[in-house]
This record gives structure tokens, sequence and C-alpha cells, in this order.
């Protein structure tokens, strides 16, 4: 029976995850993982089969935990417009500091081996059930938004395009424009600010 320390799988990810964004994913091996995690490469393997398996645990760890921070925006503010600030704050640092090597990797993977590696396909049900989360969240708060702005809730043309137009826009901000978080920030709220009193850009 493997051997089994307390807690040693925190650690595990905790590394894995420091290492992976300092040196990205093709530096990163096995052995300096568990090196930094003062565990033998066996004990390691006993938790995951290899460094694959242990980059999308770690992806799913910290997407998990993304979600969990949204949603304690979503009830700590009770202004809308702070509430909209801080939320896009929390999303941009997560995968600005954490998460973009997990994008990247995910991305270069996928147009190599698309429909060949059933891990592969498991991470990305993975990505689409988080995206819907995280538009869920947002579903709400823009429609909150728009009626503390209007009086009315966010007409349907608008709201079927402004979650996915919102992360394009504030990821495409983050890759072209790197040093200028606040500004893009302000930016993106800005934009969403005047679709919600836009009202119906069809009329």
């Amino acid at each position: 029976m493997p051997k089994i320390i307390k807690n040693i799988e925190s650690t595990i990810l905790s590394v894995a995850q420091d290492l992976f964004i300092e040196q990205g994913y093709e530096k990163t091996d096995i052995r300096q993982i568990a090196s930094k995690a003062n565990i033998a490469v066996g004990t390691l393997y006993n938790y995951y089969k290899n460094k694959q398996e242990l980059f999308f645990a770690v992806f799913k760890h910290n997407i998990a935990n993304t979600i969990v921070s949204l949603k304690q925006v979503v009830k700590k503010y009770d202004d809308p417009e702070q509430c909209v600030y801080h939320f896009l704050w929390v999303l941009q640092k997560d995968v600005r500091g954490q998460q973009y090597q997990w994008w990247k990797h995910l991305h270069d993977e996928y147009a190599k081996r698309k429909g060949k590696d059933s891990t592969l396909k498991d991470i990305g049900q993975s990505l689409k059930e988080t995206f819907m989360k995280i538009k869920t969240l947002m579903d709400e708060l823009f429609d909150s938004y728009s009626r503390s702005l209007t009086g009315e809730k966010l007409v349907e043309s608008v709201a079927k395009r402004l979650p996915t137009t919102v992360f394009t826009m504030l990821f495409s901000l983050m890759n072209r424009i790197p040093g200028e978080t606040e500004e893009n920030l302000k930016y993106v709220c800005y934009y969403i600010k005047c679709m919600c009193r836009a009202g119906n850009y069809e009329q």
C-alpha cells in the first residue's frame, strides 16, 4: 500500500504551482517539485502519475479558488459599481498572477493533441464549466448594475454578449498593456457602465 503523508497533497500542489509560475511548464520537472516539497519522487507518484496530471490538478485547484473569491466579492459589495470593479480585479489578478501559464500550456496542448487525450477532454470540460459559472455570476452582477443605473433589467441583446466581450477586453488589455492594470480595469468598467446605461443597441 502506498505511503500517505498527512497534508502532503496540499504541499505538492502549492510547490508545483510556485515552480510552474516561476519556471513555466516545460522547465519544471517532477524531481524539482519533490525536492522542494521535501518528499521522495516515488511518494509524489503515489498522488500524480506524471507532470501533466499534476499540472491539471494545480489548474483545477486554482480555478476553484477563483470562483470562491468571485462569489465572496459579490456577497461583500452592495454597491454594484464597486462590485463590478472588484470582481474584475480578482479575475485579472488570478489569471495574470497564477493562471497565465495554465491557459497558455492548455492552449498549446489542445493545438497539438486535440481529440487524442482523455485528460485534455476532461480539463476542457472543466474549463467550459468554469466559464459558465463565471458567466452566471457576471449575468447577475451586470443585471443588478443596470437596474441601479436605469431602474430596468439589462436588455437581452446586451446581456447575451456582455460577459464574453468583457472577458475578451480584459485579457487582451492584460496581454497588450500589462503595465497599466488600474487603467485597464477602469476602461473595462467604463465600458460596462456605458453598456448597462445604453439599453438596446439595436433600437
